[in-house]
């Protein structure tokens, strides 16, 4: 299997969830699906667990976030223009924790 699919497909799968619930709520729902495939797929679930939590701090949409949806009522941008730009970054951000998990963690010694 590939790896990199797995765990990109993990974090976009949490911050998917994170724009439509609160954080906390996203991860308490992901972690009981995510943590047995895992297992199952002879992967780390301690880099399934520590990616969850990072990857639902992520925000796609402005209804994501409190702190987003002040900003949005101030009315300086449009709920368009803010996914233009929290959409690929997002993507970006989820690509920079699915190496770390990968190539980083390894090198620190938190998974083996």
């Amino acid at each position: 299997q590939p790896t990199f699919v797995v765990y990109y497909g993990f974090g976009f799968f949490g911050s998917f969830l994170s724009s439509l619930m609160s954080n906390s709520a996203a991860v308490a729902l992901m972690l009981p699906i995510t943590l047995p495939m895992a297992e199952m797929m002879q992967m780390s679930p301690e880099s399934v667990a520590m990616l969850a939590p990072m990857t639902t701090s992520f925000i796609m949409l402005v209804i994501g976030c409190p702190p987003t949806i002040i900003a949005y009522s101030a009315g300086y941008f449009s709920q368009m223009q803010f996914m233009k730009i929290a959409i690929p970054w997002c993507l970006a951000l989820l690509l920079i924790c699915t190496l770390s998990v990968m190539v980083y963690w390894p090198l620190i010694g938190f998974v083996k």
